[in-house]
């Protein structure tokens, strides 16, 4: 059993069992319920990894009423007290959910002052390349407002959130409403992170898995946001992948990298040519390897699953340069899901975008999800997609959230 619980950082920084989450977050695990399809139970065989075998098995969820069961292979988008005591309400015995102490170990190294840990040790192992300071923890207002002196542009983060939830930008001419939410989020949650603001070039994140106290690397995710929140990825090879992060200054890049083009859905594929210089490969497999081992000492006796770390590529003085640790992620990521129907479902040869849509109107999402599957139906060669539309959940009458793939 696979539960999509998308409050999770909502009922961590809640922290209590009893947590209510909103409406629209309810919506959005409502409407998008059936997303964990396409990541659990993967199986070498063929006809089990079948897009339209699982294409079918959503449609037939939607008309079947399925009760909870007694299970011990029981996984959630993340754990926290708010989803046990839920499950356990479900009918779910205790026995096969987790205890208070790991629950509290996630809580723990889920705050963002773990990402500034993981900053630390990548600076003292990695002294020969330029990495940003670390977040700084800011436990009153006029240790913020020091801080906001400092740069020209900095990032306030509440310890948790999600979505883009929980973060401001600011200048050294701090308003009151950002002050006002600095108090608060300082009473109810301990601090504020700050860090400077950089311009930023390109979105990633590198994927991991913690199994038996050995962490394993899964992956990349690359994504695009609005600043804040999450909006689309990227569907294509993690070595694409790679290229882009490495060579985002030239235009075209160097021959052994392939150009990408742009999607048609305002997700750039191309290399940007506003900036000159290049991210080295040696550099993120360094990162690579140095976060595993910061991850097998400090998380890894205490967390078992997955977990990722956004980074980005960003711009200064005319050249370009890796910010390794901005934020890290103990749960399911969509940029996991993104990365793993592509390697599951999409031929190797073709690229996309995964994306998450909101229509207030629930009509206009239908009509859409209609056009689309007329406009571009999809194409399957060998059980993979080659070209076209899919949503990952059912678009029904009083659906408002949709996750779309659209291969090129």
């Amino acid at each position: 059993m696979f539960i999509f619980n998308p409050e999770h950082e909502l009922a961590l920084a809640n922290n209590d069992e009893n947590f209510m989450p909103k409406a629209s977050v309810k919506k959005l695990a409502e409407d998008l319920a059936l997303l964990p399809l396409w990541i659990s139970g993967n199986s070498e065989r063929n006809e089990e990894l079948c897009v339209q075998t699982r294409t079918d098995l959503l449609h037939l969820v939607v008309k079947t009423s399925l009760p909870l069961k007694m299970t011990d292979e029981i996984s959630v988008w993340g754990w926290n007290k708010y989803i046990r005591k839920k499950l356990i309400l479900s009918g779910i015995n205790k026995k096969f959910l987790p205890s208070d102490e790991y629950l509290e170990n996630i809580r723990e190294l889920s705050h963002r002052k773990t990402a500034s840990e993981a900053m630390i040790f990548l600076r003292n192992k990695l002294k020969n390349s330029i990495l940003p300071q670390p977040a700084k923890i800011l436990k009153n207002v006029s240790d913020i407002k020091d801080f906001a002196q400092k740069y020209s542009e900095i990032v306030l983060k509440s310890p948790y959130s999600s979505s883009g939830k929980g973060i401001y930008f600011s200048n050294k001419y701090m308003s009151n409403s950002i002050l006002g939410w600095c108090r608060r989020t300082i009473k109810q949650q301990g601090c504020v992170l700050g860090e400077k603001r950089f311009d930023v070039v390109k979105n990633f994140a590198m994927l991991f898995q913690i199994v038996d106290n050995q962490t394993n690397f899964v992956g990349y995710s690359l994504f695009e946001t609005d600043g804040k929140t999450y909006r689309n990825n990227i569907l294509t090879s993690d070595e694409n992948i790679e290229d882009m992060i490495c060579y985002c200054g030239f235009d075209p890049p160097p021959t052994n990298s392939q150009q990408i083009g742009t999607f048609s859905s305002d997700f750039s594929f191309g290399f940007s040519n506003q900036v000159g210089s290049t991210i080295e490969k040696d550099l993120l497999i360094t990162v690579k390897q140095t976060l595993m081992n910061f991850f097998n000492k400090k998380i890894a006796q205490k967390y078992n699953g997955f977990l990722g770390v956004d980074m980005f590529v960003f711009q200064e003085n005319g050249k370009i340069f890796l910010n390794p640790c901005v934020e890290i992620n103990l749960r399911y990521t969509m940029g996991l899901v993104a990365h793993e129907f592509y390697k599951n479902f999409v031929s190797q040869n073709f690229k996309g975008v995964f994306a998450i849509d909101f229509y207030k109107n629930s009509a206009e999402l239908l009509q859409n999800h209609k056009q689309k599957i007329i406009d571009n139906p999809l194409i399957i060669n060998d059980n993979k997609i080659i070209n076209g539309y899919l949503s990952l959940c059912p678009v029904l009458e009083n659906t408002n959230y949709r996750v779309r793939v659209e291969i090129l």
